[in-house]
């Protein structure tokens, strides 16, 4: 995928033990889309999503919070277009 306008306000959930999701793949994506935030909760890809509500609800919040704030100045390296790739 390409590098959103505003990885600064991305918020990526994680589920510490996502079978399907590999949380070391979103670290990846986080990683790779500069100014991200990864937050990790317990559970699987199931379970995490039942029992942490309030955690998905709150990185939602967050991003749409950042959205609304002008983009952070930087001279971190600009990533480019080029679609990810894990």
């Amino acid at each position: 995928f390409p590098v959103p306008s505003r990885p600064d306000a991305a918020v990526f959930v994680a589920a510490e033990d996502d079978a399907y999701v590999d949380p070391e793949s979103v670290r990846t994506l986080s990683a790779y889309w500069s100014g991200s935030e990864m937050r990790l909760v317990s559970g699987g890809h199931v379970t995490s999503f039942l029992m942490h509500h309030e955690a998905f609800r709150a990185a939602m919040l967050d991003a749409l919070a950042r959205v609304r704030q002008p983009a952070p100045s930087t001279s971190a390296p600009v990533h480019s277009q080029e679609p990810f790739a894990p």
